[in-house]
């Protein structure tokens, strides 16, 4: 029955970190996209704080995410109480920091509309002129308080349309960051589980040991 734990552990700490490595690079991926895509928008003109920073940050713990797992992977594969004792205190770390961030995220999503609408005051009408042109859009909340000449079939006011490109964006990173957590802590626990189970090194040589003797006991008999 023990065995039988061992090897279920291994199982899932080798698929599990297989998983981990792929959801790194996706999060590498997603993070450089939703940077991105917030520069093309021209969005990033209205400066709202912290979301350039929430993918940046997110893009490198995706990377160190995709390395450590394959130190797991390595460590479960080979039965090494070392690297998987690394791995999982980076994997924890990892956790932490990931909550962090997540939090931070939920921050700036509640922070957004109000910071949107600050930074589109602050802006110059040719700034406004040009993010009405380019969203098709007229003023904050619509043409009543437009400031500049508005495109002839704005129908909406901007600030709508750049809080929900801009929330959305937020909730799909809290939902990726949530996801990773979840996997990351699962492999933990199994990581620890299966860290424990591991006979020391001293050990397995005695065990070995016994074996032989055993065999050569047998072989004279």
């Amino acid at each position: 029955m023990c065995g039988l734990g061992y090897s279920f552990n291994k199982s899932l700490i080798v698929t599990g970190n297989f998983v981990l490595f792929l959801f790194g690079l996706f999060v590498v991926g997603f993070s450089i996209y939703s940077a991105l895509r917030f520069q093309d928008n021209s969005i990033e003109t209205l400066n709202v704080h912290g979301y350039l920073v929430l993918p940046i940050l997110e893009s490198f713990f995706g990377l160190l995410i995709a390395l450590i797992s394959i130190v797991g992977f390595c460590g479960a594969a080979h039965a090494n109480r070392i690297l998987l004792s690394i791995y999982v205190t980076v994997i924890i770390i990892l956790i932490i920091g990931q909550s962090g961030l997540t939090v931070a995220g939920f921050i700036v999503k509640k922070n957004a509309p109000e910071i949107l609408k600050d930074n589109w005051v602050d802006l110059t009408l040719k700034e406004q002129s040009q993010l009405q042109y380019q969203f098709n859009c007229c003023g904050w909340e619509n043409q009543t308080d437009a400031t500049t000449t508005c495109p002839s079939n704005s129908t909406s006011g901007c600030g709508s349309t750049f809080i929900d490109e801009v929330v959305d964006q937020i909730v799909l990173f809290i939902g990726v960051s949530c996801g990773i957590i979840l996997v990351q802590l699962l492999v933990a626990i199994f990581g620890c589980s299966l860290c424990q189970k591991i006979p020391p090194k001293n050990e397995k040589e005695r065990t070995k040991l016994i074996k032989e003797v055993r065999h050569i006991n047998k072989t004279y008999v």
